[in-house]
């Protein structure tokens, strides 16, 4: 049985000083109960290709592990990241907390 969503706290910069800590907060979470996993972008303001590379690990460890990933509050900055690397096609993006943890 599915547990509660879990919700990752995203940090002001997803870049290499990062990399490590999510990397570690990424596996924890698929490898928990949960069938959801939202990524909260609220206060990431920055993202470079090493931070882009979590979301590319998180997009393949829910396919494998028949998870949801779902993308929130996520700012102008890193939205446009996205959409230069055609991810916000793929990606699960929401405006909303209750958006993203609606279950579909």
């Amino acid at each position: 049985m599915a547990t509660e969503p879990l919700i990752i706290e995203m940090p002001k910069r997803m870049d290499g000083a990062a990399l490590s800590s999510m990397r570690k907060k990424v596996n924890e979470a698929f490898d928990s109960d949960a069938s959801l996993i939202v990524f909260n972008f609220e206060k990431c303001d920055f993202m470079d290709s090493l931070g882009l590379s979590i979301i590319v690990s998180a997009l393949k460890m829910s396919t494998k592990a028949d998870k949801k990933l779902r993308l929130v509050y996520v700012g102008q900055e890193v939205r446009l990241l996205l959409q230069i690397t055609r991810f916000d096609r793929i990606c699960d993006i929401h405006d909303s907390m209750d958006s993203a943890l609606a279950i579909a």
